[in-house]
């Protein structure tokens, strides 16, 4: 259950006080737990890319906000970078319908690909370099999509030239769906098939992409879907007991790791906490232990209750508090059917518009149809109890 990316640090342990867990979001862990399968394909991506050779799988990891999603893809950016791959980043934004900021943010992330460009610039439709300095031109259709794919290639083509590979990292596709996904996919298909260098990773919360992988098009079922849920015990595991081990020489008990995972449930971020919290109150090099727990979960629950606090802050006034709170009372996922009801409602239309916010917001999200769910593990528990927030 190694991670692939990682070799023995020849410098030994980092100095004691600097702690090496990454509570946060999009922050990356020192050891990401069992996340062994996507690893190893975001692994097979950067090899490939770096001699380069021929385009791979399209990877979408899916699953609820702290669950490793980002930071995950920012991983395989720093170790593409590392190899002279050009990576490029995206985060989908349902309200760019012409795509015309997703195609400015490429821009700017592709500025390495600018040198030495000689006779290629006839080729380019949609961009000219001037002085090593990009400018885009948006197609002549104002179909945003075919304008996206036009740039992509144009892309791709530079960073052939340059004999270079193209990663290019796509965060919460959920938002935009097949707006981005098509021309995306056209685009790998398209790259694939004349064998240049091109690699795609997506992520999303659970439900993303999940009409165009059931529709079984030929370019999508070149998507290796990872679903990233809460880590098991030997995850857990990994993600304490490695960094502790590496960073301070010491071992983290069985009976600490059995408290957190019950105290988690597996929720990587709350992980990151307790990970955090035991650095913490433990200054001196030796084992941690039980005993050390009692100290150290005052300091998560501090932490996990701000989390909540600011969480809940952004929920919008109004009925969509109502829903949320229905929702946590009735237990997370629950049917809106059922919420409808349980507020006096005799159907979901009323809940509708609020139902869209929170979906849009990225505080719930829909595990199936006609059902909710929240987006952050246990904040229905948390948002039951705290009826005076």
């Amino acid at each position: 259950m190694g991670d692939p990316f990682k070799t023995p640090n020849p410098g030994g342990a980092l100095p004691r006080a600097a702690s090496p867990f990454r509570p946060g979001p999009g922050k990356v862990p020192p050891a990401f737990g069992s996340r062994t399968s996507p690893l190893r394909t975001a692994k097979d991506i950067v090899d490939r890319l770096a001699v380069p050779s021929d385009p791979v799988a399209m990877p979408l990891l899916r699953g609820v906000r702290g669950v490793g999603k980002t930071a995950l893809m920012a991983y395989t950016r720093h170790h593409a970078t590392a190899t002279g791959t050009v990576a490029l980043h995206i985060e989908a934004d349902a309200s760019d319908t012409d795509l015309t900021a997703t195609c400015r943010s490429l821009l700017r992330d592709a500025a390495p690909l600018t040198s030495a460009v000689g006779d290629l610039r006839r080729r380019l439709s949609s961009i000219s370099i001037t002085r090593g300095e990009l400018a885009f031109h948006p197609a002549e259709s104002d179909r945003g999509d075919i304008t996206l794919e036009a740039l992509l290639y144009d892309l791709v083509l530079l960073a052939e030239h340059r004999g270079v590979g193209l990663l290019l990292t796509v965060d919460e596709v959920h938002e935009a769906e097949e707006l981005l996904l098509r021309p995306l996919m056209r685009a790998v298909h398209r790259h694939a098939q004349d064998a240049r260098p091109l690699g795609v990773m997506f992520s999303g919360l659970p439900g993303a992409a999940r009409t165009l992988l059931e529709e079984g098009q030929t370019y999508a079922e070149r998507i290796a879907t990872y679903d990233l849920g809460m880590l098991d015990r030997g995850g857990v595991t990994a993600a304490l007991d490695e960094p502790f081990e590496e960073h301070a020489g010491v071992r983290v008990g069985g009976d600490v790791i059995d408290h957190v995972l019950d105290d988690t449930g597996g929720y990587p971020y709350f992980v990151q906490l307790w990970g955090e919290a035991l650095w913490t109150i433990l200054p001196e090099r030796r084992d941690v232990r039980l005993a050390d727990v009692v100290r150290a979960q005052v300091l998560v629950d501090e932490r996990r209750d701000g989390f909540f606090t600011s969480r809940w802050q952004r929920f919008p006034r109004g009925r969509a508090r109502e829903l949320a709170r229905t929702l946590a009372d009735l237990g997370s996922p629950a049917r809106m059917a059922t919420i409808a009801d349980r507020l006096g409602h005799a159907d979901q239309r009323p809940l509708s518009d609020a139902r869209a916010t929170l979906l849009a917001a990225g505080h719930l999200y829909a595990p199936e149809r006609g059902r909710v769910a929240f987006t952050v593990p246990g904040f229905d528990r948390w948002l039951a109890e705290h009826h005076d927030v």
